[in-house]
């Protein structure tokens, strides 16, 4: 294992741990960077993938053998298409909010620009692109701890933007509206275009 996948491990640790102490070090590394936080979260979506592929086949195991149902069908690929969705499009949906932080901070021009540090936000979801662990397991503990882990991870959104940025609720809760008015927006142009064709060439 290399230095800065030790780093970044460590990292991961230390946002459950000490989550003020992780964005400490993480706005004063100079190892660890955008990188190497997109590769640890890339092998969350696979690790989820790897255990949604296994709690079926486990559960099939179960099922046939040890408690002998009749009709039991193999399907180890059930839901591993949503599950690896759901963490893909989390990713990219938080990556983004990162960069709608910088950009929310530069067109603020109450307070005085000055420069932050990037993927707060990125690490503040760590701890739920690490419940793909949990995937093995059988429902509903999944979805259980995935929501456990969604509530603490924006948590820790509000936490840093509060510590680390001196904002107040209102500043938070206003830049997640801006964010999901902005995403509908996004949303809204591709709906637009199909709903135009439909109703031109069919």
């Amino acid at each position: 294992m290399s230095p800065d996948s030790q780093s970044a491990l460590g990292l991961l640790q230390k946002v459950f741990q000490s989550p003020t102490q992780a964005f400490a070090e993480w706005k004063e590394s100079e190892s660890l960077g955008s990188q190497e936080l997109r590769s640890l979260q890339w092998s969350f979506v696979v690790l989820a993938v790897l255990t949604k592929f296994f709690g079926n086949s486990i559960s099939y195991l179960v099922a046939k053998f040890l408690f002998d149902e009749e009709g039991v069908v193999y399907k180890p690929l059930q839901g591993v298409l949503g599950v690896a969705g759901l963490y893909v499009i989390l990713s990219i949906a938080i990556r983004f909010l990162d960069h709608f932080l910088i950009y929310h901070r530069e067109r603020d021009r109450v307070e005085v620009w000055e420069p932050i540090t990037p993927y707060f936000f990125s690490l503040a979801f760590l701890p739920f692109l690490s419940t793909s662990i949990f995937w093995i397991l059988p429902n509903p503990i999944p979805l259980l701890v995935t929501a456990i882990a969604l509530i603490y991870s924006l948590n820790l959104c509000f936490q840093a933007t509060k510590i680390h940025l001196n904002w107040t609720n209102t500043q938070f809760f206003i830049l997640i509206f801006k964010y999901l008015i902005y995403v509908m927006l996004w949303l809204m142009v591709p709906l637009l275009g199909y709903n135009i064709y439909r109703t031109v060439f069919l």
